[in-house]
């Protein structure tokens, strides 16, 4: 994704040049800062890429009365220090990889072995 303006309007762009319309219009309506669109602009990327590497379809949770796993959600924050360019180029199975619990290290000394 990336992000262009319009007059008044702050647009986020998919790959193929068409608005995410939902991100564009909070971003609007809710921030006058230049700055500060752009620094939720890049959190809203990220949080784009991740919902779609997850398959994650947030509408559908929120019909069903809940949202992100505790898990899910820190997985998300974790991502949130990669930089940007890296989140948005690599390929769904390596982000679900390095997103997914089970990515830290495995422990010297495991109990029991």
């Amino acid at each position: 994704m990336r992000y262009a303006t319009a007059k008044r309007s702050f647009l986020l762009l998919r790959k193929d040049g068409s608005i995410h319309y939902w991100f564009s219009k909070f971003l609007t309506d809710k921030f006058s800062n230049a700055n500060t669109r752009e620094l939720v602009a890049q959190s809203l990327r990220i949080a784009y890429r991740f919902l779609s590497a997850q398959n994650i379809e947030l509408a559908v949770r929120v019909s069903e009365g809940r949202c992100l796993t505790y898990d899910e959600a820190k997985s998300l924050g974790d991502l949130c220090w990669r930089p940007i360019l890296e989140v948005e180029t690599m390929g769904d199975r390596k982000l679900r990889l390095i997103s997914s619990p089970m990515a830290g290290k495995a422990p010297k000394d495991l109990p029991n072995a």
